[in-house]
């Protein structure tokens, strides 16, 4: 992917070249997979797993290593209040 290029999760598009060269990537394993360096990707891009495949696993949030050879998986921690009664 060039400049201006476009990765695409469902309705979800967001130029790569955004936000100081970083964006967020909602795709499969195999998707996250394919975003490469080669492929446009930058350090310090997130992303976040939809179904496991490609050695990423699903429902894990990533991000893009500062050498920009690979994803480190994040650990998230939430907590608050839980809401109910939306959908």
């Amino acid at each position: 992917m060039g400049t201006g290029s476009f990765i695409t999760s469902g309705n979800l598009n967001i130029a790569i070249d955004i936000v100081n060269h970083r964006g967020i990537v909602i795709d499969t394993g195999a998707g996250l997979a394919a975003v490469t360096a080669a492929a446009g990707a930058k350090p310090g891009m997130l992303g976040y797993c939809l179904s496991t495949g490609s050695n990423f696993t699903a429902d894990t949030f990533y991000t893009r290593k500062n050498v920009n050879d690979g994803w480190y998986a994040m650990t998230v921690t939430i907590s608050g209040t839980k809401v109910t009664g939306s959908t």
